[in-house]
């Protein structure tokens, strides 16, 4: 509803924004967000048309080339944008693409260079932290997590920081976190799942049934990715091996 009625304004907007690169700039965005993809490429060339200056060109087709799943073209694209224009929201889309890329090294190099500008940056630190744990640096992704949630406690991070707890062995603590990350969030099965699998470890084992059951019942019928493996992990908790 609200994309079509963006639409509607920017459509019967004035004459002089209407013919303007900053209209043709917002249709971009609108078409990005709206994952018409093809469209947007074809707002930039409007936006060319009505003289848009080159470094905003350059970081527009990055980010084009990030969502469209072209990462080593938005990895050269956000490269070449820095150098015109140095910005840390360039930088952290370079990390971005470089994490997609599969290339932890650089995205975490990429976003200590973010972080060293803004330390208030969250999406930085939460992707570094993400790059910690699958680095195996357990205790930097803690020392991460800790400094997002104590600054503004969102259940995806409660969540991770649990999972991160829970890697060390500190198993109060991870399910003090897990069990903050569902009152968040009731409903959730990703973290529904990591809070039964906090209960299972501290001893908990009929709550966490209770919960890895109520995973299975929030994904059924469901065909995508994530909910079959986290039906398939909670099956195999509750006993069920063939399902799982």
């Amino acid at each position: 509803t609200y994309p079509a009625q963006v639409q509607a304004l920017l459509q019967s907007a004035p004459p002089e924004y209407r013919y303007s690169v900053f209209q043709a700039v917002d249709l971009f965005w609108l078409a990005v967000d709206s994952g018409e993809l093809e469209q947007a490429k074809n707002q930039l060339a409007v936006a060319t048309q009505r003289g848009l200056d080159s470094s905003s060109l350059i970081e527009l087709q990055a980010y084009w080339f990030q969502v469209s799943n072209q990462f080593a073209d938005s990895i050269a694209s956000y490269q070449q944008a820095l150098k015109l224009r140095p910005s840390v929201t360039s930088r952290y889309n370079l990390a971005l693409s470089y994490w997609w890329n599969s290339d932890l090294t650089q995205a975490k190099q990429q976003l200590l260079q973010v972080l060293a500008i803004t330390a208030d940056y969250k999406y930085a630190t939460q992707l570094l932290a993400s790059i910690y744990l699958l680095q195996g640096d357990v205790s930097s992704a803690v020392t991460s997590y800790q400094e997002i949630v104590a600054k503004n406690p969102q259940s995806i991070d409660l969540s991770n920081l649990s999972l991160a707890y829970a890697l060390l062995g500190e198993d109060q603590k991870a399910l003090k976190f897990a069990t903050m990350a569902v009152e968040k969030s009731p409903g959730h099965p990703t973290w529904l799942l990591n809070l039964a699998d906090a209960q299972a470890i501290s001893g908990l084992t009929q709550q966490a049934q209770k919960n890895y059951q109520q995973v299975i019942s929030l994904h059924q019928g469901k065909a995508d990715l994530k909910s079959w493996l986290e039906r398939a992990q909670a099956y195999v908790h509750t006993g069920a091996d063939e399902a799982a």
